[in-house]
Formats: structure tokens, C-alpha cells, sequence
């Protein structure tokens, strides 16, 4: 079974609408970040995902289950579906897009991370997602 939050969506404007003026930065960084956490991904196609909400964000093409480690602590893995690692990719990397515009002093851009990073959250906090505690336990804090 596949579990997901949202549904594959074509690609047009996609990456404008979830990373504003860091559409070129954004998905780089995503893809760094899976790459750095869990130590099997070696890289591949991903899809882009719209939730029920209108949340957006970016997950791998596989189905195979992805081991993540929380950040410090590599000897623990946390067992995830490639959903539920394309989701804690995308809020970690839209973290740090955020931080990254706010030492460019980009505020507005620095909000419009931050706000997509809300807006995600809230829809993992709300849904019955089955990875959802080992996203959050991913999280920096």
C-alpha cells in the first residue's frame, strides 16, 4: 500500500509555487537533504505532490521504505515510506531556504518559506498520515 498525503501533479509552475524566487535553490536542497538522511538514498526521478489543503512538496519515485536519522543522532533510523521522506525533506529544506533568505535579507521571502512550511506542517499534524510521528521525530527543532 502506497501512503500518501497528496497527489502527483504536473510540473508546471510547481517549484515557482512552493519555493517563490528560491524555485531554482529549492529543489536542490530537498534532494541534498533526503540524500543526508538517509544514508541508501542514492538519488533518482521524484514527483511533485498537491495535499487536499494545497500544500505542496516533492517526494521520491520508489517504492521502496527510506531509513532516516534525526539530526545528531545517526545510529537511530527511523523507518519511513518514500512519502512520508519526500515530506520530511521537503519541511527541512523549506527551513533552510527560509534561514538562507533571511541572511540574504529577504524577508518577504523568508515569510513565504516559512508560511509553506506552516502550511505543510499543519496538514501532517492534522491527517492520519502513518509516518507522521517519524517525520516530526526528523524535524529540527
Amino acid at each position: 500500500m502506497t501512503t500518501t498525503l497528496g497527489t502527483p501533479t504536473p510540473a508546471a509552475g510547481f517549484l515557482l509555487a512552493l519555493f517563490g524566487q528560491d524555485a531554482l535553490r529549492g529543489e536542490p536542497v530537498v534532494y541534498n537533504v533526503l540524500r543526508r538522511s538517509c544514508r541508501a538514498y542514492l538519488g533518482g526521478l521524484w514527483a511533485q505532490a498537491i495535499t487536499p489543503r494545497g500544500s505542496r512538496y516533492l517526494r521520491p519515485c520508489v517504492e521502496q521504505v527510506c531509513h532516516l536519522s534525526p539530526p545528531g543522532r545517526f545510529a537511530a533510523h527511523l523507518r519511513v515510506s518514500a512519502d512520508g521522506a519526500g515530506l520530511a525533506a521537503t519541511l527541512i529544506g523549506l527551513q533552510m531556504l527560509a534561514a538562507s533568505a533571511q541572511d540574504r535579507h529577504e524577508p518577504a521571502q523568508a515569510r513565504l518559506l516559512n508560511d509553506r512550511h506552516g502550511a505543510l506542517l499543519a496538514e501532517l499534524m492534522a491527517s492520519d498520515h502513518p509516518d507522521r510521528a517519524h517525520i516530526l521525530a526528523v524535524l529540527p527543532d
